[in-house]
């Protein structure tokens, strides 16, 4: 599923070319970054070029959209093939743009019938003058109780406004400069799962499942690396194709969760050596905002992330937005895992304490297993509760998540559907095969077909449909 970065605009009328520019150059977000760009520079996150590389590409997206809506704005309803016949872009580009100018209140949804879809234009802005609107900070979004930390916001916030941890969330109002980039790229903020589901449909090499999303085929699999099968949750695979990549080269570095000295307490690490893979081994079912290490991770050409399905959601929608930001292009490798809760250390410890009576340096493993929260002690005793019971000490936002198999990866890995000591493991797109199928024939993983790939999809069903019935939405503030 590629979309062109550039906009080919050399077929278009020069008059109409130059009148969508002056109205995109109009953009708050453009307009915010243009007046702060000394202090942008001065601050040093952002170097000259890349500064000038996302103003350009912002003008340019911007452009394109101004002309789609002047187009479209006479003509009556169309579908989405209808309007995709009229222009001469990248037909991604417009499927994405018109999604787009969607959310934000410029194109009204018709619909026909189940199968008929179509897209009116409601208004244009005819203003040259600029306006005072403005995308929320994300802090909005964590006021509503909806964001679910994965850090984005705060790699590539310009100006460091953005102080973030796992329960905490604060913008510096007197140093924000309302450029909107972080509430543009959230993926809490406006909807992006009609604009995917849309551009993924086109793609005739990929199956779908209303269970578990888009993908090419699923497996059952173990490592067969003996450092990272005994320590590993689940087969250790997620760990396993990670070495791969390193072993041969694919990338120059990966990001994901190491155990600290306090061993249950995640530290986000860019990891360049496959010797210090070991420590990443086993599940930390503390949340933690991985994607908040991007910015230091833009120095890489190529680099491969495990990370949870909200965190995979929000590196895809902001792979969407059409400005170069230099945080997205070297990612070449997203690994997903599945996950049906997830817990602050602050809060799994006080839920193990209260439910088990036990400190959280006792243990020796955690899983969660058929609605179940297992942990393993020093002595060898299992105990386990409830996975309701512990619904008061979960992460907020995971009461409200929909994606429990990392629906967005390349590739997702998670323990339903298989065997104790096997992961299921279902590959998205191209890349995801070619990376699962080439740490197999390295022989460092073993697979096998799912078991009952019926009862995967029965147990998916059920768990989908209890946590999609309490997902919400933040609705995009309309101009």
């Amino acid at each position: 599923m590629e979309i062109e970065e550039n906009y080919n605009f050399e077929k278009i009328n020069l008059k109409k070319l130059l009148e969508a520019t002056c109205r995109a150059s109009n953009n708050f977000q453009f307009l915010s970054l243009l007046k702060a760009k000394e202090a942008i520079l001065k601050h040093g996150k952002y170097s000259k070029k890349e500064l000038e590389t996302i103003l350009n590409s912002l003008i340019d997206a911007e452009t394109a959209r101004k002309y789609f809506l002047k187009e479209l704005f006479q003509r009556e309803p169309l579908t989405l093939e209808e309007i995709i016949k009229i222009f001469d872009f990248d037909e991604n580009q417009i499927i994405r743009d018109i999604f787009y100018l969607k959310a934000q209140g410029y194109i009204d949804e018709i619909i026909e019938s189940q199968d008929v879809r179509k897209y009116k234009v409601k208004h244009l802005k005819d203003s040259f003058k600029p306006k005072v609107n403005y995308f929320e900070p994300v802090s909005k979004i964590n006021d509503l109780g909806n964001c679910c930390h994965c850090g984005l916001c705060l790699s590539l916030c310009p100006l460091d406004c953005i102080d973030l941890s796992t329960n905490y969330l604060y913008v510096d109002e007197e140093t924000c400069i309302k450029c909107g980039l972080c509430y543009s790229v959230c993926p809490q903020s406006f909807s992006f799962d009609e604009m995917y589901n849309s551009l993924k449909s086109r793609d005739s090499s990929v199956k779908e499942s209303k269970n578990f999303g888009y993908y090419n085929n699923i497996y059952s699999a173990t490592t067969s690396v003996d450092a990272f099968k005994e320590k590993g949750q689940h087969g250790g695979v997620a760990t396993t194709l990670l070495y791969y990549l390193l072993n041969k080269n694919l990338v120059d570095a990966v990001i994901t969760i190491k155990h600290s000295k306090s061993f249950w307490k995640p530290k986000i690490e860019i990891v360049e050596d496959k010797s210090e893979l070991y420590n990443t081994t086993g599940r930390i079912y503390s949340h933690s905002p991985i994607l908040s290490i991007l910015d230091k991770a833009k120095k890489y050409d190529r680099v491969a992330i495990v990370a949870l399905p909200c965190m995979i959601r929000a590196l895809v929608k902001a792979s969407f937005f059409p400005i170069k930001l230099p945080f997205f292009n070297n990612i070449k490798y997203k690994i997903g895992l599945f996950c049906i809760e997830s817990f602050s250390y602050e809060n799994i410890s006080q839920h193990l304490n209260e439910k088990f009576n036990i400190d959280i340096e006792e243990i020796t493993k955690m899983n969660i297993v058929k609605g179940r929260f297992f942990v393993t002690l020093d002595s060898g005793e299992i105990t386990s509760v409830s996975l309701t019971e512990c619904d008061p000490y979960g992460f907020n936002y995971c009461h409200y998540c929909g994606d429990i198999t990392s629906e967005m990866a390349d590739i997702s890995i998670g323990p339903i559907g298989s065997k104790v000591g096997w992961s299921t493991v279902i590959t998205r797109n191209k890349t995801g095969e070619d990376l699962f199928k080439g740490a197999v024939d390295q022989n460092l993983i073993e697979k096998t077909p799912l078991i009952d790939i019926n009862v995967f999809q029965t147990n998916l069903e059920k768990i989908n449909l209890e946590k999609k019935s309490k997902c919400i939405t933040v609705e995009l503030q309309k101009f």
